[in-house]
């Protein structure tokens, strides 16, 4: 349910089961999104919000100052995006599993909305075609990040020994992915 607040704007009102709390969040160059537990009314959602209005506009402020110098995927890029993701990805993955002897199974690509990657308990990698649009050491990190997840289905301190192991500075690479979100960077 999408409604307009007053001094907020648009807002999107989605009720959740497994929500235990109120959380915001933000579809780029559209409108807030407010995650609703199943158990709270939208009503109570929408006045907890105006009795927050500070709080929720420093969150907007914050949102706008990314957006300004960003740019929204248009269809043709995507399509672009999606054919140069799957030529280069899935060979990439495959390359740097055969050079460290790691097992995968089937490789996709999404166009996630949060995710770079991810990997199943059937060594089944999820990569996004957003990708693409990162430097090739990020791409290699997110890509030996997932592979490290084919014997390490965790972030233990085994994991991250192992990822280290297998791609020396992956730690400083992780940091470096903070400055990047999927939908705009």
């Amino acid at each position: 349910m999408i409604i307009e607040l007053p001094e907020i704007g648009k807002t999107e009102f989605r009720k959740n089961k497994r929500a235990k709390h109120l959380k915001l969040s933000y579809k780029p160059f559209e409108h807030l999104v407010v995650t609703v537990p199943y158990f709270m009314s939208i009503k109570y959602a929408a006045e907890y919000l105006d009795s927050n209005r500070d709080r929720v506009n420093k969150f907007l402020a914050r949102i706008k100052k990314i957006e300004k110098d960003k740019t929204p995927v248009s269809d043709e890029l995507l399509i672009l995006m999606r054919k140069e993701a799957k030529e280069y990805l899935p060979a990439r993955v495959r390359e740097l599993a055969k050079i460290h002897n790691l097992k995968v199974n089937d490789i996709r690509l999404k166009n996630h909305k949060t995710k770079w990657g991810s990997c199943s308990a059937k060594n089944n990698i999820n990569l996004n075609i957003n990708l693409i649009r990162l430097p090739n050491r990020l791409i290699d990190y997110i890509i030996m990040h997932e592979l490290a997840h084919t014997v390490h289905h965790n972030h233990s301190a085994e994991y991250w020994k192992f990822l280290e192991k297998i791609l020396p500075g992956g730690k400083t690479l992780d940091k470096e992915m903070r400055r990047y979100r999927v939908g705009i960077y």
